[in-house]
């Protein structure tokens, strides 16, 4: 555990003046003595932290206290499995990592895992909890399907904090003691690589685009970055005691906790520089950034809190309207912040949801939202033209929205079809008194709609669920004119006309 004499001690002299603030403080929220871990649940709705009263659950709506629950004595960090069903809780006083039902907010298992379980992290299936042992210099492996211990691994000495890639292939362990972190390949489990970092360095949060780690070094005031091959690739300073950094939702930005100083730092990647220092409750020792990236969380060890911050406007996204064929209309809701006006709102869409989800990072293509801005403090209802789109398709899209701090994200995209192409190779078989038309299914249709005329009258159109429909009790020898179209949720395509007789 950092001491505060100890973090005096190594902050002494290495303080940068801080600049400019770059986030707002919305709320500080008493949680309890010596409160270690913050996590946001995956679709942003509440807020947990640990300390000695138990788990805290505080609401992101409005920043107040929903629930305690009460668990173990000493506790160490929190982690949401990705459904947001169960926080599991490390509890080094009682050697044991116990479960929280979060509809319930009741405690549902306790698992017994020896030698002072303190940092947790879930795989992205949700099937396996890492937390190490900072007592015996290993990490065990949970069961989430039985809440049991299903193996272990050696790792470095004193290991403090552990994070799983977002391809759930590797996990990257800070082993403060030894002033390393070891790599390990969860498909063994085994201990891949075993790599130097900054002196006592304690946190470590994972990229989920790239697969970057950055580990925090509280002795070197550092942020080291390693790569998916297991190299440093930079090294930023970060001075105050770095212990735990949260990533931007956009990746431009590092939230860093200074421990020593008392601050947030903002660390802009493209330049590995510290842009902003934001004063917290007493020696932050942990990082949460909502799913949004609206919101930056940190737990404050000596005083007993949790602070929250803005660092970007809130978003929406609410389902499309006036989906045809080759456009659709996108809507949505952006809140500003009493830090400032919104200057930029645009809509990231594409087939992949995986990369709408990552925006322009992922490859996915913006357009412009209307209204562009949005005053400080206030809320407005937007809106995103699609065009050029392919017809029978499935689109996802996000709102996104950027003041001076960053871009925050809808939690959650939606999706829309567009109308089906037209009907290809319709063909006939024409009979005495029956037309017979078959064609091939078309994308995304889901039904069909045909009708026939004889001169200038047309039937009424009939729905079919397959590609074929019979006109029955025809003239015989007679000229007719069919016409058919697919059909979605969204409406119908194009019309197709075939022209025949019957016999």
């Amino acid at each position: 555990m950092l001491t505060a004499a100890t973090a005096a001690a190594l902050a002494a002299g290495l303080l940068s003046g801080g600049s400019a603030a770059a986030l707002n403080t919305l709320a500080t929220v008493p949680v309890g003595a010596f409160p270690r871990g913050v996590a946001f649940a995956p679709d942003g709705s509440s807020l947990y932290a640990t300390s000695g009263n138990g788990l805290t659950v505080i609401s992101a709506a409005d920043n107040s206290i929903t629930a305690t629950v009460p668990v173990g004595t000493n506790l160490g960090e929190p982690v949401v499995t990705p459904d947001g069903g169960r926080i599991y809780v490390a509890d080094p006083g009682n050697n044991e990592v116990d479960v929280v039902n979060a509809a319930t907010r009741t405690v549902v298992a306790s698992i017994p895992v020896a030698d002072g379980p303190y940092g947790l992290a879930v795989t992205p299936a949700g099937n396996t909890v890492l937390v190490t042992r900072r007592g015996t210099d290993k990490v065990s492996l949970i069961s989430t399907a039985t809440n049991t211990v299903t193996g272990q691994v050696t790792v470095g000495n004193g290991p403090t904090d552990v994070a799983v890639s977002a391809d759930g292939t590797r996990a990257v362990v800070v082993n403060g003691g030894a002033g390393t972190i070891s790599v390990i390949t969860l498909s063994g489990p085994t201990v891949a690589a075993t790599v130097p970092v900054g002196a006592t360095p304690y946190g470590v949060a994972m990229d989920p685009v790239n697969g970057t780690a950055y580990i925090s070094s509280f002795g070197a005031n550092t942020v080291s970055l390693l790569t998916t091959g297991n190299v440093i690739s930079r090294t930023i300073p970060v001075a105050g005691g770095p212990v735990a950094a949260g990533r931007s939702r956009d990746g431009t930005v590092l939230y860093v906790a200074e421990y020593g100083g008392s601050q947030l730092a903002t660390v802009r990647l493209s330049t590995s520089t510290v842009s902003a220092e934001v004063p917290t409750g007493t020696q932050p020792i942990s990082v949460a950034v909502s799913p949004d990236g609206s919101r930056v969380a940190t737990a404050n060890f000596i005083s007993g809190d949790v602070t929250v911050m803005a660092a970007a406007p809130r978003a929406a996204t609410a389902a499309a309207t006036a989906v045809k064929g080759e456009k659709a209309t996108g809507n949505g809701a952006v809140t500003a912040d009493a830090g400032g006006a919104v200057g930029s709102i645009r809509c990231y869409y594409g087939e992949d949801e995986q990369q709408v989800r990552q925006g322009p990072g992922g490859g996915a293509a913006g357009v412009p939202a209307a209204p562009g801005m949005v005053a400080a403090n206030t809320s407005a209802l937007v809106t995103c033209s699609f065009t050029n789109l392919d017809r029978g398709r499935v689109y996802h899209y996000v709102v996104a929205a950027t003041d001076a701090d960053g871009t925050g994200w809808a939690p959650e995209t939606q999706s829309f079809v567009t109308r089906p192409p037209k009907i290809a190779s319709p063909t006939v078989k024409r009979k005495k008194r029956k037309l017979v038309l078959t064609w091939s299914a078309t994308r995304s249709a889901d039904q069909y709609e045909a009708r026939i005329r004889k001169n200038g009258s047309w039937r009424a159109w009939r729905i079919v669920g397959t590609p074929k429909v019979s006109f029955h009790s025809l003239a015989r020898g007679t000229s007719y004119r069919i016409q058919v179209k697919a059909g979605n949720e969204s409406g119908f395509g194009p019309t197709r006309s075939v022209t025949t007789s019957t016999r």
